[in-house]
């Protein structure tokens, strides 16, 4: 990796307060950072595809915005919801391209709530379809994920903490493909799964 001109980000802003809202805003640009740029052939089958990978100079800029608000924070049981969004541009400054392979704009909530020893979570996440593409890079769809989860304490002690789980990934069994993956035209995201277990902490 080359030189970066500001490792920090160029402007920021960063407020957090316990209650009700917890907010966090960011955002970055870095020059001049030798990144990896990858070349496909053309001229040959699917799956006969291979990549030349050369240096060039680019240019990153990055966006965040992390929400958290309290609507109930009581002794007892909390309501929490949480909103994040998060997007990354790329570019090639050497061929005036966009650089592969670059995550697409992604919104995710999430709501929890805990009852004593009780703790339900419903979240989702929406990720938008690839709009900068970089030379033989194949387009992705946008696509919808949502889960759930369960967890409830069975036991909490000085000497540690035993819980039982249940999530549910992927529950309406979308076939999703990061555009941030290298494998994402022939390997999607897992599809439905949900996982029981016991979690003993010491």
């Amino acid at each position: 990796m080359g030189d970066r001109d500001g490792d920090k980000p160029a402007s920021g802003l960063e407020l957090k307060r316990t209650e009700p809202l917890v907010r966090s805003l960011r955002f970055w640009r870095s020059k001049e950072v030798i990144a990896l740029t990858s070349t496909q052939c053309s001229k040959v089958t699917t799956w006969e595809r291979f990549s030349v990978v050369t240096a060039a100079d680019a240019r990153f800029y990055a966006f965040e915005l992390d929400l958290r608000y309290h609507a109930t924070e009581e002794e007892g049981h909390h309501l929490y919801i949480d909103l994040l969004m998060e997007q990354t541009r790329a570019t090639n400054e050497s061929f005036g391209t966009n650089l592969p392979p670059i995550s697409t704009r992604r919104v995710s909530t999430r709501m929890e709530y805990s009852l004593g020893k009780w703790i339900f979570g419903w979240e989702g996440s929406l990720h938008e379809a690839a709009s900068h593409l970089a030379p033989y890079e194949l387009p992705t769809d946008r696509y919808f994920m949502w889960g759930a989860d369960v967890n409830c304490r069975l036991r909490e002690s000085a000497r540690g903490t035993v819980d039982v789980f249940w999530v549910g990934s992927n529950l309406s069994d979308e076939e999703g493909r990061p555009h941030g993956f290298y494998l994402k035209d022939l390997t999607p995201v897992p599809g439905r799964s949900v996982k029981v277990g016991l979690r003993m902490r010491w």
